[in-house]
This record gives structure tokens, sequence and C-alpha cells, in this order.
């Protein structure tokens, strides 16, 4: 999966970042500081330059280094968020989306439904038939805006942050 599906926003843009270079690495590192309210762990401290790298190199087991992509958005020139899809995980036909995350000003808003929107069609497009994605069970925002997108909870674990919702749809 190369090439993302537009949306009809003109100032929006999206491409795939790449973890190799200096310059994506600079704009994603200013994006963490801008979100703490999100990325909470950087709150007192920095994100490092390789926790930085970390979001572009980190894969779930038995997944080649191919099978993960990392978008930015692009409000203009301005990184406003990013998604990090893996294909064909866990298994053929299954995508895994790990960070679907904007900006604050941009959440709750219509282009996030937008650009979910376009991922979905994106992704359905190369084959994929279902979608998974894990949220903060607190979470209320992001499990309302799961459920209004048609994700149903199929699984619970408890992680780093607390209990943790699997959700899938199936797209196809």
């Amino acid at each position: 999966m190369k090439h993302f599906n537009t949306i009809d926003f003109p100032s929006i843009h999206i491409r795939l970042l790449d973890g190799n270079n200096e310059a994506d690495l600079f704009i994603f590192k200013e994006f963490l500081l801008r979100t703490k309210d999100y990325f909470t762990d950087y709150v007192n401290v920095d994100p490092t330059d390789e926790q930085v790298k970390e979001f572009f190199t980190s894969l779930p087991p038995k997944v080649l280094p191919s099978q993960k992509y990392v978008y930015g958005i692009f409000d203009r020139d301005r990184l406003m968020g990013f998604i990090d899809w893996v294909e064909d995980y866990p298994q053929k036909e299954i995508g895994t989306l790990g960070y679907f995350v904007l900006e604050e000003e941009y959440r709750g808003t219509k282009l996030a439904e937008e650009l979910y929107n376009a991922l979905e069609k994106t992704v359905s497009d190369t084959g994929t038939k279902i979608m998974h994605l894990t949220f903060i069970e607190d979470d209320k925002r992001a499990a309302r805006f799961w459920e209004k997108q048609g994700y149903q909870q199929i699984d619970t674990y408890n992680g780093n942050y607390g209990k943790q919702l699997v959700a899938e749809k199936i797209i196809g």
C-alpha cells in the first residue's frame, strides 16, 4: 500500500514518512512534542531520537518492514497527524491500525472522519477485508469515534496504559 486515496480538503495532503529521512524524523518529533495530550509519556521528558525512530521501526511479531506504513497528514507544510498501518497482520487480508493521531484541534471534526474514510478506501483497494485497532478503554472520545466508524469490540487486555479494547471492522 503505497498510494493513499485523497480527500476533499484542499490544504490537506498525505504522504509516506521515511524513518531514515532526517527531515521526516525532525517534523515527526515536533509533532510528538505538540501532541503531549496524546503522547503523555513525553509530558515531562522529550522523546529521544531513538524513540522517534521507533515509531517507524517497531513491528509486531513476524511482520516484515515492508508491511508497515507511516503516513504523515499535512495541512499545507505542517504535520498535523499521522497514520500507522500494518497490512496483512495478524493474517492475510487483515490490517492493523497502530495509530491514527491528529493534533487536538482536528479531532472530532469532519476532517477526521474523511481521513479515516480515505484510509479505509485505500486499504480496501489493496485487498484488506478486516481492519483491527486498539485503544484505551478510558478514552471515551476514541470509543465514540471508532464506534461511529462501525468498529465492534472483539477483545480486551491489560496494557501499559490500562485496559485496552481491541476492535474490528469488516470492510470487504
